[in-house]
């Protein structure tokens, strides 16, 4: 069995889980009148606590998700949360209920033994998270034809809502000191309070990746390692170009232009080329007040023209790094088809692997910051056809040896309490300190001097 105990607090009520796997030891639905007015799917749904099982910096909490007359929610997506006065937890992305309403909310954490309040939120239902668009505004769900109003019926915004308090017993991460530096891969493990910072920006968490260590690179030594005449592009949206500042900012590089080219001491230089997506705009916005007013005035910014023109940059360079980013946001945001999304993918794999001496790094896409949205805006923007979208490209690339992977899903979707630092560092708005885009920045710094 699984080890560590864990209890459930709902209501003055107790239950504590010995070690064990079994379920239906515990139900306690979450009173109604907390949570109708949260609703924007149609139905008031209630939660019911099955077991809580927690194994080192990991707990499951199972639960099964019904509406008022006793019925399960089938097919639907769920969020969990673990809150305390001093640690926000969020779960890691997948948790969809079975045709018994049957879901597990899973976390990583290793804050140890406290109390926390336990949230869930119902974001869709009726199987609608798998609704793929056609080419005529109409969505694909399992071989059944589903209107854009439908979709949206089954969308929900609800905001999370409490259900219960869990004693946690998250085992502390011991010290990494004596693993390997991170250099093949990023993006698996999760926000730690045991990890040792290495960034400049202070923060109670730091990413602590799953078998290495992420080292804390002074901005001198990083430029003295950085080989001569290194030319870096990145390719992407305002998300990569974010990085792109944080990391500018690491060099003490002051920015003036977006896209200019920046010479390093050594004769390195850095430069960003913008993109919005790799797809012809068809004016198919279908409804979508998002895609009308800013994919049609985007529809310039045509990946493969800004691609071929960070290949003839970095070519002229022995040693060179070519950091391209996922496509998803924008071919979800466009209403792009899975089969185009995959074959621009497929052509961008072709077009950046005719440059043999670059080092060739692949930005995966990052979630969306919160399921409450105004759905009519952009609905097809949501998360779950994000996700969709990065499972295509992921069987794409998993088998491309020559380029490191980046997978920032998880790095984004739990920490949503800095969402706005991870797509645009604005002082004057007050998303300081830039915890999310000062994280990537030192983790490229390894693939840089590799």
């Amino acid at each position: 069995m699984l080890a560590s105990k864990s209890s459930f607090d709902n209501g003055g009520m107790v239950w504590k889980n010995n070690n064990s796997a079994s379920v239906h030891l515990f139900k306690k639905s979450t009173a109604l009148r907390n949570f109708s007015s949260l609703i924007s799917c149609g139905e008031k749904w209630t939660i019911d606590v099955m077991t809580i099982i927690t194994r080192g910096s990991e707990m499951k909490i199972n639960i099964q998700v019904k509406n008022s007359k006793n019925k399960p929610c089938q097919l639907c997506s769920v969020e969990g949360k673990l809150s305390s006065h001093k640690f926000n937890v969020f779960s890691e992305f997948g948790s969809f209920t079975n045709a018994t309403g049957f879901a597990s909310v899973s976390f990583r954490f290793d804050g140890g033994k406290m109390k926390m309040d336990f949230y869930v939120a119902v974001t869709s239902i009726n199987n609608m998270q798998n609704a793929v668009p056609t080419n005529n505004c109409f969505y694909n769900l399992n071989g059944t034809i589903v209107t854009h109003e439908e979709l949206i019926e089954g969308i929900c915004t609800t905001d999370f809502f409490k259900v219960g308090a869990v004693i946690t017993d998250f085992q502390h991460t011991k010290s990494d000191a004596l693993e390997l530096t991170c250099k093949q891969r990023f993006g698996q493990g999760f926000w730690s309070v045991s990890t040792k910072g290495y960034t400049e920006v202070e923060d109670i968490y730091h990413w602590k990746e799953d078998g290495c260590r992420i080292v804390n690179m002074s901005m001198k030594y990083f430029r003295s390692t950085l080989k001569k005449n290194t030319k870096i592009a990145f390719v992407g949206d305002s998300v990569l170009g974010n990085i792109y500042s944080d990391f500018l900012s690491f060099l003490n590089v002051p920015a003036k232009e977006k896209e200019a080219e920046y010479v390093l001491d050594n004769q390195s230089a850095v430069k960003y080329f913008l993109t919005y997506g790799y797809y012809t705009f068809n004016n198919k916005c279908c409804g979508e007040s998002d895609c009308r007013t800013r994919q049609q005035a985007r529809k310039g910014k045509h990946g493969f023209t800004k691609l071929k023109a960070a290949l003839q940059w970095i070519k002229k360079s022995k040693n060179c790094v070519l950091i391209v980013q996922s496509p998803a946001i924008h071919h979800a945001r466009s209403h792009v088809t899975e089969n185009v999304h995959a074959e621009s993918v497929k052509h961008i794999m072709e077009i950046i692997q005719s440059i043999k001496i670059c080092r060739l790094v692949w930005f995966g896409t990052s979630p969306m910051g919160t399921h409450i949205i105004p759905k009519e805006k952009y609905v097809n923007n949501r998360s779950h056809r994000r996700w969709r979208l990065y499972n295509i490209e992921k069987e794409v690339i998993r088998n491309q040896k020559d380029i490191l992977w980046f997978d920032v899903w998880n790095l984004f979707w739990t920490r949503k309490d800095r969402f706005r630092d991870a797509t645009h560092v604005d002082p004057a708005h007050g998303n300081l300190p830039r915890i999310i885009p000062s994280t990537c920045t030192a983790m490229l710094k390894h693939i840089l001097i590799m």
